[in-house]
């Protein structure tokens, strides 16, 4: 059995929901930032940070 909504807002808060879930999975390293206005998620940041575990990966000296 699966979900159906009920009306529009159903169907868009699903959708959200969907969406951030898929932002999440695709972060390895970082931070989701939900921004709320009058109670309705308005704004998604998502900062990923990588991380090189070989610390020689780069020269001396050659930068990024």
């Amino acid at each position: 059995m699966s979900y159906k909504p009920e009306n529009n807002t159903d169907a868009v808060n699903e959708r959200i929901v969907k969406e951030l879930a898929d932002v999440v999975k695709s972060i390895k390293f970082g931070q989701l930032v939900i921004t709320i206005h009058n109670s309705k998620i308005v704004q998604v940041d998502k900062t990923e940070k990588y991380r090189y575990q070989e610390p020689n990966y780069f020269e001396k000296g050659s930068g990024i």
